[in-house]
């Protein structure tokens, strides 16, 4: 009732819940692990991209989040309770970021760190979809798709951003 984002949609004006759903969180050990999550991935994110394009990104992954999870939801169980809350779509909406960003410092500038932070980082990226596919709980679309929007945006935002500026930080 507070902005969690329904199953149903967000009919009848609602399309705020595609917003709120993002700052509101289950339990406690939820908001606790995707601020550690957003700790560990966020700084590098925002050192490459800046901090407008940080919150940009960061938002509007977030929200395809929830938009395309409840999509799924609505046509999975048209008719069921389920609700979705939480940072997640948008916290990996930043690991898809650092992929953006790890993939064009690894064709670009052939930087062998990037190319292994670029394996490491798909190697969580396997492993936490193997622990979404364990926890039903765990929305994994919202996962993928909040990942699938941070990468489009930031490698969007790569590519306009002035030549001096792409020099990236690992």
């Amino acid at each position: 009732k507070l902005g969690a984002a329904v199953s149903t949609g967000f009919g009848h004006g609602q399309w705020w819940r595609a917003i709120a759903a993002n700052f509101l969180h289950f339990v406690s050990a939820h908001i606790l692990m995707n601020m550690l999550a957003l700790r560990a991935i966020g700084p590098m994110v925002e050192r490459n991209i800046g901090k407008r394009r940080y919150f940009i990104v960061y938002m509007l992954a977030g929200i395809g989040a929830v938009v395309g999870a409840v999509e799924v939801m609505k046509h999975r169980e048209p008719n069921s309770d389920d609700f979705l809350v939480g940072a997640s779509g948008a916290i990996m909406g930043l690991i898809g970021a650092q992929l953006a960003i790890l993939l064009w410092g690894w064709t670009k500038d052939r930087a062998r760190i990037a190319g292994r932070n670029l394996q490491m980082l798909l190697l969580v990226v396997a492993v936490l979809v193997v622990f979404d596919h364990m926890m039903p709980q765990v929305s994994g679309t919202a996962h993928l798709i909040g990942m699938g929007c941070g990468f489009v945006l930031t490698l969007g935002v790569v590519l306009i951003m002035p030549r001096r500026q792409r020099h990236f930080e690992m």
